[in-house]
């Protein structure tokens, strides 16, 4: 029997915002979005992981499985000792539309990302990296 997982949240750097046109006086939707919509995902994702990112003796995270579109890649990558969300958003993304899911237990970030190159997504983990 298949266990169906439950999401905690879901982040996507694909929003639908609007942009407003002052010489028509009209709005128009932009695909691209820096404003309320990526904000809010930001501050979901930074209040779902602060402690857990705070808890980490090294700041080395160990990623396994990240689905890209000719592999799933296995990696370690370091961060400042401050929770900076983009860059950690960065190193658990690609440089394209996505969508991630998440789930965290206990020391285990297990995240789901969908992308152009993998559009139903693949599961993958990360971890405190050990020394």
């Amino acid at each position: 029997m298949n266990e169906v997982k439950e999401w905690q949240s879901v982040i996507t750097n694909a929003c639908t915002c609007q942009t407003y046109i002052p010489l028509s006086d009209t709005y128009s939707d932009a695909t691209v979005c820096y404003g309320e919509c990526q904000s809010a995902n930001k501050e979901l994702l930074e209040h779902d992981l602060g402690d857990w990112w705070s808890s980490n003796p090294t700041n080395l995270w160990a990623v396994k499985g990240l689905p890209l579109w000719d592999r799933d890649c296995d990696f370690i990558f370091q961060t400042d000792y401050y929770f900076d969300i983009d860059e950690f958003i960065r190193a658990i993304t690609v440089n394209s539309e996505w969508i991630l899911r998440y789930r965290l237990d206990g020391e285990i970030l297990t995240a789901h990302l969908s992308h152009h190159d993998c559009p139903t997504g693949k599961s993958f983990t990360i971890t405190y990296a050990q020394i």
